[in-house]
């Protein structure tokens, strides 16, 4: 996706625009999520970070870790993380 924003984000991004929410959504594949956020937070004014998450087994937690645990330990930012 390379920071394009998918579809299905088109309507809950219109959704708080039209709130008066100031958002942005970056999504891009990665496995270095932390060089990502530096990058990423580099680069722009952030407030709150939103990531969504699906879970994975509890073996694939054991030996890979958790992107949302990840997240958390590259950022001093506020997270909002969805399950």
């Amino acid at each position: 996706m390379g920071g394009d924003q998918p579809k299905l984000l088109d309507e809950p991004l219109h959704r708080l625009r039209k709130a008066g929410i100031n958002v942005q959504a970056h999504c891009e594949p990665t496995d270095n999520i932390k060089e990502l956020i530096a990058r990423y937070e580099a680069g722009n004014a952030i407030d709150l970070l939103v990531m969504g998450t699906h879970g994975h087994s509890k073996w694939h937690r054991l030996f890979k870790g958790s992107t949302a645990l990840r997240l958390l330990k590259a950022t001093t930012r506020s997270i909002l993380i969805i399950k």
